[in-house]
């Protein structure tokens, strides 16, 4: 038996309203700090990218700057496909400006690239988030999980948990020295 890997195989996409640049510590602080520990895969879209980079302020741009991103490669006809579907899904009578457009996106590239999709709960102050709002259809007919930054948090901790408790088995049980890592992500 080998020691278990840092990386708990949990993959996201983090839609373009999950940045906050808020100096408080919050949720999304953690999964990046798992992402640059090499705990999580987390990335973003290109549209998401850019919308991070013009938003308001220095830490704002620097963080939108420290993502991976994926690119929209819709470039077969089963790709072409998906987009529409998920186009209807979202918004019945199709996507009728780019925030609508973008959240195609994002949901694209999380079915595309296999990742929990990660949204906030609203797009605009008061305005639903309309990811959020048909996160089971998704899930149920296109396969993308739909969470929010608390429940990525939580699912990344009980990985984390389920993780370093193999580690210390494993150390138990073969006399594997503990890597430096367990019980600090």
């Amino acid at each position: 038996m080998e020691m278990p890997l840092r990386y708990v195989y949990l993959m996201f996409h983090a839609d373009s309203n999950c940045i906050n640049a808020c100096r408080v510590p919050g949720n999304l602080d953690q999964l990046e700090k798992w992402r640059n520990n090499g705990v999580i895969l987390l990335d973003r879209s290109r549209p998401a990218l850019g919308e991070g980079r013009a938003g308001p302020g220095k830490a704002h741009r620097l963080r939108a700057a420290n993502y991976l991103f994926s690119a929209r490669y819709a470039d077969t006809p089963d790709d072409v496909k998906l987009v529409e579907r998920i186009g209807i899904l979202l918004y019945p009578g199709g996507p009728e400006d780019a925030g609508q457009d973008d959240d195609v996106e994002s949901v694209f590239r999380a079915a595309k690239y296999q990742r929990i999709l990660i949204t906030s709960g609203s797009r605009s102050g008061s305005l639903p988030c309309r990811i959020l709002g048909t996160s089971e259809r998704l899930e149920r007919e296109l396969g993308v999980k739909v969470v929010t930054d608390a429940q990525a948090l939580e699912s990344v901790t009980r990985a984390i948990a389920q993780r370093d408790d193999m580690a210390r088995r494993v150390s138990r049980e073969f006399g594997i020295k503990l890597p430096a890592w367990v019980g600090r992500d």
